[in-house]
């Protein structure tokens, strides 16, 4: 029997780090032998372009008042939106209570309907109780209603290899409200050993959680052919000097240095990374290519943009390669896996080249708990906070690493065989958890 997944959030296909996570879970699906995913989608055609016939794109905005190219334009319109969304599910719900099937000649959105046929309603998969969360859309609470709703609607519900934000960030009432909402899931599976002290810290009573690892492991790179081909079209050649893998990101450098305001703080992040870059290449003639993991869908979120001005500022520009076309994650993290160092400020674009044996620097602000997944693999040492970063301890390291590479690799070739295990285990407690209902 084929089992139904709903997605009940959105996983934007312009951001690789997303894809590679929905990728990875595919993978892990695999455990429950023939499965149909389905997922909400804020910008269906551009998802379907991108993910082809493996998924069921729903078009979100369908049941969304207010949600448009730009979004909600005031903080009243989301307000009002998420209570239309609100009061939405809790009629939906009651109707069919009491007419059964009948209800979609009120409901007719393809989306009511899949919430009917699916057999399990994944709540969260990457940040739901973390980082973001929800479907890309800021409806108040959302994860929160789901895990009600989802139980309301007698379906197995679950948070799939997600994380949980710090407690100690939320008020009383949020405290509550996550805890109520963790307690009624039926899987919590979480990536990091920090998000499960988190749920004991909030007080959750829930013998349904896990701690597994980051499905991006999962994911399987592009053939080598394929990433030949790709480095053959953007001028790379396998040669003596240093290649080293980098993605910038605006999102990090706005808040690099909480001291100035956004914009101060981006162009003086540019400008220690081009004097850090001018000195490595200096140094080590090293060839630094820029790798786009998020281009979309709008130019804050567009990594090209940030290293096209580190290009502008560089002495170096012979020694620096843009990327500029879009490829996929598997493409994306083959072509990481042929680097010699690989830096990032996007954290999968981390795991990729981890999982590839590829020595890392991860450049993230300290709060960020996903910092955790390198933790986990081994590299607590290839974290850098990126509130303090500076020219020549950070050129010192990158150099430390170049000499140390054939170890690092080492380490994390022998670290990749259980960490692959553990995020597979997602798969097989779901499947575990889909027999016992069924039978």
């Amino acid at each position: 029997m084929v089992k139904r997944l709903l997605l009940a959030e959105n996983v934007p296909c312009l951001n690789k780090g997303e894809e590679t996570i929905l990728q990875g879970m595919l993978e892990s699906f695999n455990s429950l032998g023939d499965f149909q995913l389905s997922m909400l989608s804020t910008n269906p055609q551009l998802d379907k372009s991108r993910y082809g016939s493996k998924i069921k794109i729903l078009d979100i905005r369908q049941y969304l008042l207010f949600f448009g190219d730009r979004g909600f334009k005031s903080r009243l319109s989301k307000i009002i939106s998420s209570m239309i969304f609100l009061l939405n599910h809790i009629g939906f719900l009651c109707l069919f209570k009491l007419m059964g099937s009948k209800v979609f000649s009120l409901y007719r959105s393809p989306i009511w309907k899949e919430y009917i046929i699916s057999d399990v309603i994944i709540i969260g998969h990457n940040g739901a109780f973390g980082i973001g969360g929800g479907p890309s859309i800021p409806v108040i609470g959302y994860p929160i209603f789901m895990s009600f709703f989802a139980k309301k609607m007698n379906k197995v519900s679950i948070l799939y290899a997600g994380s949980i934000k710090d407690p100690k960030t939320l008020g009383i009432l949020t405290r509550m409200a996550y805890r109520f909402a963790l307690e009624h899931l039926d899987l919590i599976t979480l990536r990091e050993n920090i998000s499960y002290e988190r749920c004991i810290d909030l007080g959750v009573k829930n013998e349904s959680i896990y701690v597994t690892s980051d499905l991006a492991f999962l994911m399987k790179p592009e053939t080598d052919d394929r990433v030949y081909e790709i480095m053959a079209k953007e001028g790379l050649q396998e040669s003596n000097m240093p290649l080293i893998g980098m993605t910038v990101t605006r999102e990090k450098a706005n808040i690099a240095y909480p001291y100035l305001d956004p914009d101060q703080s981006y162009n003086e992040h540019i400008r220690v990374l081009v004097n850090i870059i001018d000195e490595i290449i200096s140094n080590t003639n090293a060839l630094f290519v820029f790798l786009p993991h998020c281009i979309g869908p709008d130019p804050f979120r567009d990594d090209r943009l940030a290293a096209k001005d580190i290009y502008s500022r560089s002495s170096m520009k012979d020694h620096i390669i843009l990327i500029e076309t879009e490829y996929n994650a598997a493409e994306l993290k083959g072509l990481i896996g042929k680097f010699d160092l690989f830096i990032g400020e996007r954290i999968h674009s981390v795991i990729n080249a981890m999982s590839m044996g590829v020595p890392v620097i991860a450049l993230s602000n300290g709060a960020d708990e996903r910092l955790e997944i390198i933790r986990m693999f081994g590299q607590k040492n290839a974290i850098y906070p990126i509130e303090d970063l500076q020219s020549q301890p950070f050129v010192n390291k990158i150099c430390d690493i170049l000499v140390d590479s054939m170890d690092l690799r080492e380490i994390m070739v022998a670290q990749l065989t259980e960490t692959i295990h553990k995020s597979m285990l997602n798969g097989s407690l779901l499947n575990h958890l889909v027999t016992s209902q069924s039978e």
